[in-house]
C-alpha cells in the first residue's frame, strides 16, 4: 500500500459537480486518500455550496475580471517585473483566450495559464511542497470510470499525463507530479511575464499555437519534456445542457443525459473501464493492453468522423 500524501488541485471552476463529484470522490479522492485544493475564480457561475467546496482543505480564489489580462498584470506586479507581457498577443491563434482588446483570441487558454501561475504561487506561499509527496492538477468536469491508477506504478521522477487529446502538444486537463517537479511544471507562465520578448523570438518560429502546444514547447524549453510519461484515460469530460463552456460544446448523449465533450476521451475511458475494473488490475501488461486498444479505437473513430464529415 502506498503511503504517499497526495494533494489534488481543481483549477479554474468547479463546473458539472452534479454529475462528476461522486465518481471523483470514490475513484480519486478516497482511492488515493488525498486532500483537495480548489484554485478557482469567484464568479456568478460558481456555487460555493457544492460538494467540491465542502470537501476542500484549501481554497484559493481570484475574483474573475472582465479582462483576464488584468490577472496577468497582477501576476507581473506580484513577481515585481515591469515587462510588457501584452506584446505576446502578437503570437496568434488560441493560446491567450480570455484576454481582451486588440488581437483578442478565442477560447479560455489564457485563463487556464493564469491559474497555473496562481496554483504555483499558493503552493509556495503555504509551504505545501514539504507536506505532500504528489500533486494532481486537474479539472472538475471529468467523470471517472475506474479507480485511479495506483501511485506506486507511477515513478516520482516523471510527470504523468493521460495519453491523448494533445492537439499537437500535450493535454492540459490532467497532470500528476511529485514535490520535485510540480513547481517547474506549473512555471510555464514565468517566461510570459518575465521575458516576453525572448518568448516571442522562440514562438515566432511557428505560426499556430494553442495551449497544448505551448505546454509542450515550455516543457521542451525547460528540459521537462524528457520527464513526461503517459497512462490511459480513465475519465472523460462532460457538459450538462446549458452548462458553461468556453470552447468545445460536445455531442449530446441521450442515454447519459448530457454532452460528451471529446469523443476520443470518452471512448478511451470506456475501454479502460473494461480492463481496469478493480484497483488490483492495474499493472504494466494491462496498461499496454489498454493503450493498444485505445489507439485502435481512436484511429477508427477519427476515420469514421472524417468520412461522415465529407458525406
Amino acid at each position: 500500500m502506498n503511503n504517499e500524501k497526495t494533494l489534488i488541485i481543481i483549477y479554474s471552476e468547479t463546473r458539472e459537480y452534479q454529475h462528476t463529484f461522486d465518481s471523483f470522490k470514490r475513484y480519486v479522492l478516497d482511492e488515493l486518500k488525498a486532500d483537495l485544493a480548489l484554485c478557482v475564480a469567484i464568479n456568478q457561475r460558481e456555487n460555493q455550496n457544492n460538494p467540491f467546496y465542502k470537501a476542500a482543505k484549501y481554497l484559493w480564489q481570484y475574483q474573475e475580471p472582465q479582462d483576464w489580462g488584468d490577472a496577468f498584470d497582477y501576476a507581473s506586479e506580484y513577481e515585481v517585473v515591469e515587462n510588457n507581457w501584452r506584446i505576446l498577443k502578437k503570437i496568434k491563434n488560441q493560446w491567450l483566450g480570455g484576454i481582451k482588446g486588440e488581437q483578442a483570441q478565442n477560447g479560455s487558454a489564457g485563463i487556464l495559464l493564469f491559474f497555473r501561475w496562481l496554483t504555483k504561487t499558493k503552493l509556495l506561499e503555504e509551504n505545501l511542497l514539504n507536506q505532500y509527496d504528489r500533486f494532481i492538477y486537474t479539472r472538475s468536469d471529468y467523470l471517472y470510470e475506474t479507480p485511479h491508477i495506483p501511485l506506486e506504478l507511477l515513478s516520482k521522477d516523471n510527470i504523468w499525463i493521460p495519453n491523448g487529446e494533445d492537439y499537437g502538444g500535450v493535454t492540459d486537463r490532467y497532470m500528476l507530479c511529485s514535490a520535485l517537479n510540480i513547481i517547474p511544471a506549473l512555471s510555464i507562465v514565468d517566461s510570459m511575464i518575465k521575458a516576453p520578448q525572448e518568448l516571442i523570438n522562440h514562438m515566432s518560429l511557428s505560426q499556430e499555437w494553442n495551449l497544448e502546444k505551448f505546454i509542450k514547447f515550455s516543457f521542451q524549453k525547460s528540459g521537462l519534456w524528457s520527464q513526461v510519461q503517459r497512462f490511459p484515460f480513465t475519465m472523460y469530460s462532460l457538459r450538462s445542457e446549458g452548462g458553461h463552456t468556453s470552447w468545445m460544446g460536445g455531442k449530446f448523449n441521450q442515454d447519459l443525459g448530457y454532452y460528451v465533450k471529446y469523443p476520443n476521451e470518452y471512448d478511451s475511458a470506456l475501454i479502460s473501464k473494461t480492463i481496469f475494473k478493480k484497483r488490483g488490475e492495474w499493472n504494466a501488461q494491462s496498461i499496454r493492453e489498454a493503450k493498444k486498444k485505445i489507439a485502435i479505437k481512436v484511429f477508427w473513430g477519427k476515420l469514421n468522423r472524417r468520412i461522415q464529415y465529407y458525406l
